[in-house]
């Protein structure tokens, strides 16, 4: 082998090692009524608990390649705009995500011959798929859908031990988003994808593109996890490339190479005289990793110069890295190693023209190149979002917590699209501005950690039952507007609203509080900086109330009486000086 680029490079294995178990594998059948193992040997679960019982369940005829016991018999869909997005939250404590951890994570979506809902484009629907707080990808499936399943993949590095997937309809042309399953499967570190993602793509998520296993006995011949050696460990599907002429081989093929394929993808492969080549169309501007394999498997090479050939891998007309092969030269004259030509760091695609693999036999070889299989991951267009700060998220799942009108909205608050009920500020890592839970049922004391959404500028909880006292929420420094109106609050109203600097509108009306009004606020609507509504609060004191428990006099200046006019309309309100 002679190395000619370091943007490519090839490894070796020296042993077998076999990796069969599903140890943290996470299988959702979306619309599912209970759990099973299918035929792969795979435990699934149903998505109930995940999904808050949300959307509606509808069952279709599966694919014929998923047999009868299948996540494919089942969608769940989710009518209405009631939610922005609806989402599965995959936590440590319910199944054992992991910070730290790299993950492939796979949706998929099969409708079969029709959908229960009528969808923008006759025969077509389109919504967004969505990970953390970032757009994943686009899924457009055309109707009646045949095949097989529409599938969405990818590699993440777990930044915390949750990770949410997500599904929406907010996008312009977007329909009814639905699914039919979703996975997680733990990788190992030591794959040759994982390392360029987390070094030279600084943590950015590999888009799974192709994954082909060549030589493949027919165009069914689909190689995933089958609970044992021959199956792929991580569950990654291959698809069959039946091309020829093609090489086979029962012989066990060593699988140790750091990306552990599938024994099955080593023991086929594609050869075509002295050269071919394999190409992909993609677009301008984007980054690629690529990892090949190969694997001696042909009887006859017997030695060493029997089977040279060069791979040159091309954007276009722009040489991105090449190398010699003779795989039994590498394997110290013996056959049946498995060994992977790999980019060390992203290709670049920034000329017209396709990414293509140029195997060529070179002089002197009797036997013409192979390759056993590929994959070809597309590098995430830009950094994974941090999403809302994780304090306020953390704040507002304790609030919403508690009532299950707001118990249903899971995810980011904020990214890619922000829930009904509030706003987010316009930072890379947004606060939450503004929270409106107008008419959602809720009762109770209003939760005092309302005050540790620092950047809050409007806190709206009108028509509503919560009871008991206005909480403390003097740290809200910019708070602009409290609407707390048709509730059963009660007590005085607190001495720190007048004293939040930025309040202008606040809106009591329809309580049950009682006392005199705090000084500070009336100061304020004196000089115009408050718009205070506060009709409908029997037991209000304010100055001119005839009620005997009202006391009439405020501040030292017992021969000045002070009258406060508000009204639901009333955009001010002054003082009239009475001279007595």
């Amino acid at each position: 082998m002679k190395l000619r680029s370091s943007w490519i490079f090839i490894a070796l294995c020296t042993s077998c090692l076999c990796v069969t178990a599903q140890t943290g594998f996470i299988s959702i059948d979306c619309g599912g009524s209970k759990g099973y193992v299918d035929k792969n040997g795979i435990s699934w679960d149903p998505d109930g608990q995940l999904s808050n019982n949300v959307g509606t369940i509808v069952t279709v005829t599966p694919p014929p390649s998923a047999g009868t016991t299948t996540p494919l018999s089942t969608i769940r869909y989710f009518p209405g705009d009631r939610q922005n997005k609806y989402c599965y939250v995959f936590n440590n404590h319910d199944h054992g995500v992991l910070k730290g951890v790299t993950y492939l994570i796979r949706a998929s979506f099969w409708a079969g011959s029709t959908l229960p809902y009528a969808t923008r484009v006759p025969n077509q629907t389109t919504f967004q798929l969505l990970v953390g707080a970032d757009v994943w990808d686009e899924v457009s499936i055309g109707l009646p859908q045949t095949g097989r399943e529409e599938i969405r993949e990818l590699y993440l590095f777990a930044s915390k031990d949750t990770i949410d997937i997500c599904i929406t309809g907010q996008a312009t042309g977007s329909d009814i988003p639905f699914i039919s399953s979703l996975v997680l499967r733990p990788l190992y570190g030591n794959l040759t994808s994982v390392q360029s993602m987390l070094n030279a793509a600084r943590n950015r998520a590999f888009l799974s593109k192709h994954r082909i296993n060549y030589g493949a006995a027919s165009d069914s011949d689909y190689i995933r996890y089958q609970g044992n050696d021959l199956g792929d460990p991580y569950d990654r599907i291959w698809k069959p490339d039946i091309q020829g002429p093609i090489l086979t081989t029962n012989k066990t093929v060593a699988t140790d190479v750091y990306d552990h394929p599938p024994a099955r993808v080593l023991q086929t492969a594609f050869e075509m005289s002295d050269s071919f080549n394999i190409s992909f169309p993609l677009p301008l501007g984007t980054s690629y990793h690529f990892t090949l394999y190969f694997s001696e498997i042909s009887k006859e090479v017997k030695k060493d110069g029997q089977r040279v050939f060069s791979l040159q891998v091309l954007n276009g007309s722009s040489l991105f890295g090449s190398l010699v092969i003779d795989l039994y030269k590498l394997s110290n004259n013996t056959r049946n190693g498995a060994y992977i030509a790999y980019s060390i760091f992203p290709m670049y695609i920034g000329s017209a023209g396709p990414a293509s693999f140029v195997f060529t036999k070179q002089k002197g070889s009797k036997f013409s190149p192979i390759i056993a299989g590929l994959e070809l991951f597309q590098v995430f267009d830009k950094d994974m979002s941090l999403g809302t700060d994780n304090n306020e998220v953390a704040t507002l799942k304790n609030i919403t917590s508690s009532y299950p009108n707001l118990d249903i909205w899971t995810g980011d608050p904020c990214l890619p699209f922000e829930y009904n009920w509030l706003t987010c500020t316009n930072n890379s890592r947004p606060y939450i501005s503004t929270i409106s839970m107008n008419n959602q049922g809720l009762s109770g004391e209003i939760p005092e950690s309302f005050k540790s959404f620092k950047a809050l500028t409007r806190l709206s909880l009108a028509e509503n039952k919560f009871n008991g006292s206005i909480p403390d929420l003097s740290s809200l420094v910019y708070l602009e507007t409290l609407d707390l109106h048709n509730n059963n609050l009660t007590g005085p109203i607190p001495n720190f609203l007048g004293g939040l600097p930025a309040l202008t509108t606040l809106n009591l009306n329809n309580n049950n509080f009682s006392g005199h009004i705090p000084r500070n606020l009336l100061d304020k609507v004196a000089t115009s900086r408050l718009n205070f509504s506060f009709e409908g609060n029997a037991y209000l004191c304010n100055e001119g109330s005839t009620h005997e428990f009202c006391t009439t006099s405020f501040g030292s200046n017992k021969k000045a009486n002070f009258r406060l006019i508000v009204g639901t309309a009333v955009k001010c309100a002054f003082l009239a000086l009475l001279i007595i």
